[in-house]
This record gives structure tokens, C-alpha cells and sequence, in this order.
């Protein structure tokens, strides 16, 4: 009886299309999440979305939803929504009447401090020399900032 079904399992119906084309369907499917993420963090407020929540939306667990990220946009879901608050933050530094620890809280960042060694990590600078000469420092690419944008990591 098992190996009946194995069998049956195991061995794919003609209908059923070949090995491409299951490939590709289930590529297919991988990058409509990623755009589906990518939606989501631009409906909702990226300060406050959270990796749970994507996956809630999404009807899928945070391990797939991060594994199918990561192996679609070649970049961790993680480091994506970091990087989404990190341009949040240096638009919302523009506004001289908030001080740093305001900008990291209204960017969904719970401590000042790991917010400043972040910013700086992705901008090259602090926070503070960010708000004072913006147009010193250069963008993010846009590559970082969307992931449609990002080519898959190849396998080694």
C-alpha cells in the first residue's frame, strides 16, 4: 500500500508538466510574495511592520516567507525592512525640530543608540551629521531598497 502510493506521489502525471515547468511555477510564485511584501511595507507603516505580521498578511510562516526572501531577492527580509526604516529615518531627520531619539522611534527603532549604529552601518554617517548636511552623503541604491529590483543569489 505505501509503496503504491509512493509511486503515485513520486512519479509526476503526464498532465502534470515537466520539471521546467514546475520550476518556473513555483519561481513564479516565490516573486509574487516578494512583490507582496514590497506592497505591504508600502501600504502599511514600515516602522511598525513586523516580520510576523508580513507573514500574517501573507498567510504563510515567518521561516518560509524569510527563506523564499531570501532566496528570491538574494538579501535577508530582515536586513530589507531595516533598510526600509533606515530611508524612513533619513527623510524624517529632515525635520530639524526632532531630535534623534524621536526620529528612531517614529522609524521602529526601540533604542537610540542600536538606531545610530545601524543609520550609520547603511548611511556612512551619523544621524546627527545626516540631519545637519543631508546632501553631503549619498543614497542607498534603489537595488537596496526594493527587492523586485535585486537579481536572486546564485548558488555556489
Amino acid at each position: 500500500m505505501i509503496r503504491y502510493y509512493v509511486s503515485q506521489v513520486a512519479t509526476p502525471a503526464a498532465d502534470e508538466g515537466s520539471p521546467s515547468q514546475i520550476a518556473s511555477t513555483f519561481s513564479q510564485r516565490e516573486n509574487k510574495i516578494v512583490l507582496m511584501v514590497s506592497q505591504l511595507t508600502q501600504e502599511r507603516r514600515v516602522a511598525s511592520i513586523t516580520i510576523h505580521d508580513l507573514a500574517g498578511a501573507l498567510h504563510l510562516s515567518t521561516g518560509h516567507l524569510s527563506r523564499v526572501f531570501r532566496r528570491t531577492t538574494g538579501m535577508t527580509l530582515e536586513g530589507f525592512l531595516i533598510r526600509q526604516r533606515v530611508e524612513l529615518a533619513k527623510r524624517t531627520l529632515l525635520d530639524p525640530r526632532l531630535n534623534v531619539a524621536e526620529v528612531a522611534e517614529r522609524c521602529g527603532f526601540c533604542n537610540p543608540a542600536y538606531f545610530a549604529s545601524v543609520f550609520k552601518k547603511y548611511v556612512k554617517c551619523t544621524p546627527r551629521e545626516f540631519a545637519t548636511q543631508p546632501l553631503r552623503w549619498t543614497p542607498v541604491s534603489a537595488s537596496a531598497l526594493d527587492p523586485t529590483l535585486v537579481q536572486p543569489a546564485s548558488a555556489p
